[in-house]
């Protein structure tokens, strides 16, 4: 289907500079920005020094924006059961699961530098006993459950 062939993977998610390049985003979801590309107009221009500047801010922004989206949706994600509550979550954290990017890793490194920014502690995770912030959550070893009754675990 139309709407199948145009939906990111989960890393699959393009740049589009107006059409389509060859670079991928590492993570679900598409970017289209005014990123300036190469002469060809297949990549975005990381090689020229001042357009690398630009289209790295840009990139940058991207990422920061992907984390205010991420933060909503565990606000948004509340009011239902848990079923519902569950599979959004499931849902939104396949988006921003940043993998290698594929001409030029440079592109999700930026994504992610700056979707995790300086505020990683404060990144909320989803666990057993519900939201938390990851500075918060243990992660026991797999089956060492002891852990699960001193607060949350993931």
């Amino acid at each position: 289907s139309l709407v199948g062939a145009a939906s990111p993977s989960r890393v699959g998610g393009r740049i589009f500079v107006g059409l389509s390049t060859a670079h991928t985003t590492g993570c679900g979801f598409h970017i289209a920005a005014p990123l300036y590309p190469t002469v060809e107009r297949e990549r975005i221009d990381l090689q020229d020094s001042t357009l690398r500047r630009w289209n790295l801010g840009m990139l940058h922004a991207a990422g920061a924006l992907a984390r205010v989206f991420y933060d909503g949706g565990f606000d948004s994600a509340r009011g239902g059961s848990t079923k519902q509550v569950t599979a959004s979550l499931k849902t939104r954290l396949s988006w921003h699961g940043f993998g290698p990017s594929v001409p030029d890793s440079a592109v999700s490194e930026a994504l992610r530098d700056s979707f995790l920014g300086d505020e990683m502690n404060s990144l909320k995770i989803p666990t057993a006993t519900g939201i938390e912030k990851a500075a918060n959550v243990l992660m026991p070893p797999e089956g060492l459950d002891l852990l699960s009754n001193h607060g949350p675990c993931v």
